[in-house]
């Protein structure tokens, strides 16, 4: 854990570095600046340490900072969020919002109430779907085992399934694979790449995680 701080702390100083360069050059001027991230990181949390083995928040949440001075009021967004409004939030500020973005512009118009998002993970023979709506989140596996419910706004870390005890489990998960198979329906199908790698770059994709 002290080795993650210690790159985040990094990370953060260069962000500052790279930010205010980018100030003295005028760049922010007419420009801005965004940090995310595709994933978290589990250290422990619900007995798993990584990424890419879970759709708990530990690996869902991640940051989301729009720095663009002038043009961005400072504050936090407290809806849920994906990181697919990006691109329909940037559409917005460059004052181009009639595009035909996929996602909601997180600095225009009010977030829909009730707003659904889906997540999904297929990885090394794992295969985990999740729906949110509101602060409720169902996490299922699509196979003969109940699913997860959790109350994100009373259980942010995910400790109490309330699948058997709440009306609105069954209903999100018809919901959730309803959902799956509209979305099924207009999936790219996967294509086999014969393009060689080599083995630096084998090394480098497992010490990130990427495969086994």
């Amino acid at each position: 854990m002290s080795l993650y701080r210690g790159e985040i702390a990094y990370a953060d100083r260069e962000l500052g570095l790279f930010r205010d360069e980018l100030a003295a050059r005028g760049l922010l001027d007419d420009g801005l600046l965004v940090v995310t991230s595709d994933h978290g990181e589990q250290f422990g949390e619900h007995g798993q340490f990584g990424h890419g083995l879970t759709l708990f928040q530990e690996e869902l949440a991640v940051p989301l900072i729009l720095f663009a001075p002038g043009r961005v009021e400072p504050g936090v967004i407290n809806a849920p969020a994906s990181l697919l409004d990006l691109a329909a939030t940037l559409a917005g500020l460059v004052q181009n919002a009639s595009g035909s973005a996929t996602g909601v512009d997180l600095l225009g118009s009010s977030i829909p109430e009730g707003r659904e998002l889906i997540a999904d993970l297929r990885l090394a023979g794992l295969a985990w779907t999740a729906l949110r709506q509101d602060s409720w989140k169902l996490l299922d596996d699509g196979g003969d085992r109940l699913p997860f419910l959790f109350d994100l706004d009373t259980d942010p870390g995910e400790t109490s399934d309330l699948f058997a005890s709440t009306r609105r489990a069954r209903p999100m998960r018809r919901r959730l694979r309803t959902l799956l198979e509209a979305l099924e329906s207009t999936a790219l199908r996967e294509t086999e790449i014969n393009a060689p790698i080599d083995e630096k770059a084998l090394e480098q994709l497992r010490a990130l995680g990427y495969i086994q």
